[in-house]
């Protein structure tokens, strides 16, 4: 049996809503799109790979700095109207855009939290990295992209 809170059911059938422009059996689809989507992300259990923010912190980003999507995220814990997650295929009906690794954005401001799971922070540092000098068009070479995340991100040609 499959549980989920009134909170997460409420939250999800606003996404759902924002996202599924259909005439008829809406509720049926909705259902079966929730239960798919619910199902996926029990089976992988335990309590998850990653350490949400607080949704203050979500607000301030977008406020501030204008961040209205976050990268590693699903239809259970995304805090915005657009995320990338890890299966589209049962995501996009709440949101979801697709795998951030698939994503090629030319401009805008992004909340990038990942699992901690090193070979994703690598692979998120050089697509940042990529995606940073795509939009600059600098013509500058990328420095090293070897060696572990921190040096990756701290390395970049983009800090500041």
């Amino acid at each position: 049996r499959i549980k989920i809170s009134q909170n997460h059911y409420s939250k999800l059938r606003g996404l759902f809503t924002k996202h599924v422009q259909v005439n008829s059996n809406k509720n049926d689809i909705f259902l079966k799109s929730l239960f798919r989507m619910v199902l996926r992300y029990d089976t992988l259990g335990g309590p998850g790979f990653q350490a949400s923010l607080p949704s203050a912190v979500f607000q301030v980003l977008k406020d501030t700095l204008g961040v209205d999507c976050e990268v590693f995220a699903s239809p259970l814990n995304c805090n915005y109207s657009y995320f990338c997650s890890l299966f589209p295929d049962t995501d996009v009906p709440f949101g979801s855009i697709g795998s951030f690794f698939d994503y090629y954005p030319d401009s805008g401001s992004f909340e990038a939290n990942p699992p901690f799971v090193h070979a994703v922070i690598v692979r998120m540092a050089k697509h940042i990295n990529s995606l940073l000098k795509r939009s600059q068009k600098t013509g500058k070479k990328q420095k090293s992209t070897k060696g572990e995340r921190s040096t990756l991100c701290t390395h970049s040609l983009f800090c500041r």
